[in-house]
């Protein structure tokens, strides 16, 4: 997998298009979710065997960017940083954290994506501000697009405070969280029409989302 995420990175950086091939030498377009390889192919300058290494020092960086993130979030909430130290602290010494930091893989990208998307909603909660409901939209985007499998979490995140709203008449949270999907839906829909101009199927983000999705809630 990690060679996949390189190769499509590095034909974005080489020829413009998202794609890898395959054992035939055919292109395929829309087995993998792009996020990774995107924000990989900014960085990437040099040779394929220099572009590994810088990949693999992104991926360190964002697991850095996981554990400041969780320490934010606990301060956020209230917790002294004494003690916000502490989530932290568990998540760097994490083995399968310290395992992934430097694989060219998508559990790195989403376990940030999962942490900005909920400091986000949280500071929407606190601060009743429209804005952080909107980025998390983007952020949830994001991670879709990073891993398939996260495609119906926007939906059921907002469904468990969809009834909590209805529950208490808070008629103003329903419609933000109505804009909130709207909003998830309209970001995703580009990436979708990409695929359909591709495959002539409505794909949301990959050819392999159904076995992902499979695979996530049956392991």
């Amino acid at each position: 997998d990690s060679l996949d995420y390189h190769a499509h990175a590095q034909n974005l950086r080489d020829f413009g298009q998202f794609f890898t091939l395959d054992e035939s030498g055919k292109k395929i377009y829309s087995s993998r979710p792009p996020t990774l390889s995107f924000l990989l192919s900014i960085f990437y300058i040099s040779s394929p065997e220099t572009n590994i290494i810088i990949a693999r020092f992104i991926q360190i960086l964002i697991s850095v960017g996981s554990i400041f993130l969780i320490f934010q979030i606990s301060c956020y909430v209230g917790l002294k940083k004494i003690y916000a130290l502490i989530p932290a602290l568990v998540l760097c010494l994490y083995p399968p954290s310290i395992f992934y930091s430097s694989r060219i893989l998508t559990e790195n990208l989403a376990a940030l994506l999962i942490l900005v998307s909920i400091y986000l909603i949280l500071r929407f909660f606190y601060e009743k501000e429209l804005k952080f409901l909107l980025f998390s939209s983007i952020s949830f985007l994001l991670l879709t697009l990073t891993r398939s499998s996260y495609l119906l979490l926007p939906f059921f995140i907002v469904f468990a405070i969809f009834a909590k709203a209805f529950f208490f008449k808070e008629s103003k949270q329903i419609k933000e969280l109505s804009l909130f999907l709207l909003c998830y839906v309209i970001l995703l829909s580009p990436w979708s029409l990409r695929n359909y101009s591709i495959h002539g199927e409505l794909i949301p983000t990959t050819t392999r989302l159904g076995y992902m999705l499979y695979l996530s809630n049956n392991t």
